[in-house]
């Protein structure tokens, strides 16, 4: 595929209008010294989003699914039709203060990351801090006790430190394994040659597996603190009641799980799937409201 431009941005939408609009206005805004184009893929919002982007964005590439086609296809229908050299997948909850698609181009133009093809820029909360964005692999047993729901309790505890990157120092630029969603500046000749995202997951551990089948082909993913930029974390899926984001998270680990781990661990991941619907029944009846989980 020829690449006409610098940077494609593909922005997956659900019923985040407002956030959305903010997101596009910062983009349009400190964009520059590049060529570019933005993707909106609306994942059948009811909100108004399309009549907004049509309205108010009339250069976005919009593309109006009429029914909700998850994120990793949703992503792949902009990554097919983008004409950059990069593609950045970027989330609507998230919004830039300053050049950061030129820097992250500069970045990777850069004669020294040749071989990196998944760049991550520190995330930061809306009141400035510095937002977790950093994980290692998961294990299996990392992924049984999150099942549990103790990773709350047992956040010490070995597979579950290191599968959350406890150690993780976010002021120093390095290799990664895996890094958020929310923002991911990738080559485009290596995207389409892992051929996107895996579209067996619906929502939840498609960027995790894109980032480890990256590492698997030889790539490196590298993150950097010298690019920054602000996401409001889990705005479109913290609408959805807690059992039906635990019925989705169970249901992309089990590929996942069919896709990386042995025949033992798969059973006992499986077992361990209600039980953790179960907790989350009783979390939602409980009216807790635990920290939002990213889909790293």
């Amino acid at each position: 595929m020829s690449h006409t431009l610098d940077v494609s941005i593909v922005i997956v939408n659900w019923n985040v209008k407002d956030i959305l609009h903010r997101c596009l206005e910062s983009l349009y805004q400190y964009t520059h010294g590049i060529t570019f184009e933005i993707f909106v893929i609306d994942n059948a919002s009811s909100d108004g989003s399309v009549d907004m982007i049509r309205k108010n964005f009339p250069y976005v590439q919009l593309i109006a699914n009429t029914e909700n086609a998850g994120f990793g296809k949703a992503q792949n229908q902009g990554i097919q039709q983008a004409r950059g050299k990069y593609i950045c997948i970027f989330n609507p909850d998230t919004a830039i203060t300053d050049n950061v698609f030129k820097k992250m181009f500069d970045w990777m133009e850069h004669p020294e990351h040749t071989k990196v093809v998944l760049l991550g820029p520190k995330l930061m909360y809306p009141d400035g801090r510095p937002q977790p964005s950093i994980k290692r692999f998961p294990t299996a047993v990392s992924q049984m006790i999150i099942l549990l729901k103790c990773h709350h309790v047992f956040g010490w505890f070995g597979p579950v430190r290191r599968y959350l990157a406890k150690d993780f120092d976010y002021n120093i630029e390095q290799p990664v394994d895996q890094m958020m969603g929310a923002c991911i500046f990738a080559r485009a000749s290596a995207l389409h040659a892992l051929k996107g995202f895996d579209e067996d997951f619906w929502i939840w551990f498609e960027d995790v597996d894109l980032c480890k089948r990256s590492k698997a082909s030889g790539w490196e993913n590298w993150y950097t603190p010298l690019i920054s930029i602000i996401h409001h974390e889990g705005k479109s899926f913290g609408q959805i009641f807690s059992p039906t984001k635990q019925r989705y998270f169970n249901a992309s680990l089990k590929v996942y799980a069919r896709k990386y781990y042995n025949a033992p661990s798969q059973i006992i991941l499986a077992f361990l799937a209600p039980v953790s619907l179960f907790l989350s029944y009783i979390v939602s009846w409980l009216h807790i409201k635990p920290r939002p989980q990213s889909r790293v």
